[in-house]
């Protein structure tokens, strides 16, 4: 959940962190991230790993 709350953090966070240069690079690293937390979580509910 903490992944969830850091991303929705950046994605609403002010325009200030629109102009810096390591906006993008941290949208792609925390998306993957999500991701990779999401369907950790989905194969565990559901595969019983």
């Amino acid at each position: 959940m903490d992944s969830l709350i850091t991303w929705i953090a950046i994605v609403y966070h002010p325009p200030i962190v629109m102009s810096s240069s390591l906006f993008y690079p941290m949208i792609f690293l925390l998306t993957t991230a999500f991701i990779r937390f999401y369907y950790n979580n989905y194969f565990r509910l559901y595969h019983g790993g």
